[in-house]
């Protein structure tokens, strides 16, 4: 996993656009053309990998036979397999997610692609990991009229099935690169980036490229919203209802809190106006309440109360913050009512991230793309990934990309075209020949 030491300098000395057209121009057709001859005949084998990876509950914390399945299957395709356990430091890590009753148990798999290691490095990423689902019958796969159903379809066992086709397709065709191309399927996305931390935590060299794969119907985002969790409490004076005016509703207090929350929800909007790349009419920036509780009994008056929910911000936000001002706000509020309020953050904490306009990539991927659909699409993604990992800790400048719809993400009609996946494959390893080069 290691990159040129001369690959960065070339890509800040040659201009976007020329070099955009000569990567085009010098990867031979013939050679695209022979990978996607092989994508095409490894359809059934990834659409019945698909099905079977579906058949697997991989929450949180349980991917282990999920990521031994995957193994397998590299491993019968003459491709090299990696399990990269987690190192001893990792749950020590600030970044590192606490779950509830939460250990990392289960290593990350990495494979590549034969490579005379002198060209650009790329990275391949998505996660195994899914959530919970409502019915059992979600982790037993469909497959009708062409699209694949079940829990982890779209997000994300089918975008691991998308990059391993596509590796999987040059390495068939007899293929070597010049610059390395490494991918990983990892765990405990879901939960925070527990695998892509961990991941980046053994990499000696960073790469000079990743692309993570989560659902955004074929757009390439070279940017993501941030999300961070919080949790309000407040207190009251508990007392029977029937001498409530002795009392203090903790419930009324929270509401008090909360109103000023709601005007600092504005303010945030407004100050995220015409940030690049994200729609400013409806703004993704939001403040939801996702959970209220408050007392225990109906005919007293509450003594606490508590409100969780999230805050979605964009990347002229930090994730520092939007913390520090979410506690001024909640400390400022209970200063002018008198009350006792307190706001924290103990779950999910993901920074937003923004590759840099001019990056080559970006314009290389919007070519590809628009070559193999006649169209392409470049915007920040309306959601938060391991991309912010990988680019902030891993100082790799990152896309997002891959097949299916995010609105089908965790739901209980989640699926994905089969055709999808195919052409995804083939526009992710038409990307890969022109970034990395071929040998």
């Amino acid at each position: 996993m290691n990159c040129s030491a001369c690959s960065r300098r070339e890509l800040t000395s040659i201009h976007t656009h020329s070099w955009v057209k000569e990567h085009l121009e010098q990867t031979q057709t013939s050679v695209i053309e022979a990978v996607h001859a092989e994508v095409d005949a490894l359809t059934d084998d990834v659409r019945s990998l698909l099905m079977e990876m579906i058949g697997l509950p991989s929450l949180a914390g349980e991917e282990l036979p999920t990521q031994e399945h995957v193994a397998s299957w590299l491993r019968s395709k003459d491709m090299p397999s990696e399990q990269q356990w987690p190192d001893a430091g990792l749950e020590s890590d600030p970044d590192y997610a606490r779950y509830p009753d939460g250990h990392t148990r289960a290593p990350n798999v990495l494979t590549h692609i034969p490579s005379a290691k002198n060209g650009r490095s790329l990275l391949l990423n998505s996660h195994t990991d899914v959530v919970p689902a409502q019915s059992p019958h979600l982790f037993s796969a469909e497959f009708a009229d062409g699209r694949i159903s079940g829990r982890g379809a779209c997000d994300a066992k089918g975008q691991v099935c998308t990059w391993l086709l596509a590796m999987a397709a040059i390495k068939q065709a007899g293929v070597a690169l010049r610059g390395e191309c490494v991918g990983a399927a990892v765990v405990e996305e879901e939960v925070g980036g527990n695998g892509t931390l961990s991941l980046i935590r053994q990499i000696k060299q960073p790469f000079d490229l990743a692309v993570v794969l989560e659902p955004t119907n074929f757009a390439v985002h070279p940017a993501n919203r941030g999300a961070v969790w919080f949790k309000i409490e407040v207190q009251g004076k508990p007392t029977h209802m029937g001498r409530w005016w002795e009392g203090e509703s903790a419930f009324e207090n929270l509401e008090k809190i909360l109103l000023s929350v709601r005007e600092w929800d504005a303010g945030l909007v407004r100050e995220s106006q015409g940030t690049p790349l994200f729609p400013d009419n409806p703004s993704p920036v939001h403040v939801n309440i996702g959970i209220v509780q408050a007392g225990d009994w109906p005919a007293k008056v509450p003594a606490s109360a508590v409100a969780e929910g999230g805050v979605s911000f964009l990347p002229n936000k930090t994730l520092a913050s939007i913390k520090a001002e979410m506690r001024r706000v909640v400390a400022e509020a209970a200063n002018v009512h008198g009350l006792q309020a307190s706001v924290s953050f103990e779950r999910l904490q993901n920074e937003a991230y923004a590759t840099p306009a001019d990056h080559p990539a970006i314009r290389l991927f919007e070519e590809t793309l628009r070559q193999l659909r006649n169209e392409a699409e470049v915007s920040g993604f309306l959601a938060s990934c391991d991309a912010r990992l990988l680019f902030h800790r891993g100082k790799i400048p990152t896309l997002v990309f891959g097949p299916g719809d995010l609105m089908l993400a965790h739901s209980d009609v989640e699926s994905i075209e089969l055709a999808d996946i195919v052409t995804a494959a083939k526009a992710l390893s038409a990307f890969v020949l022109q970034w990395c080069g071929v040998a």
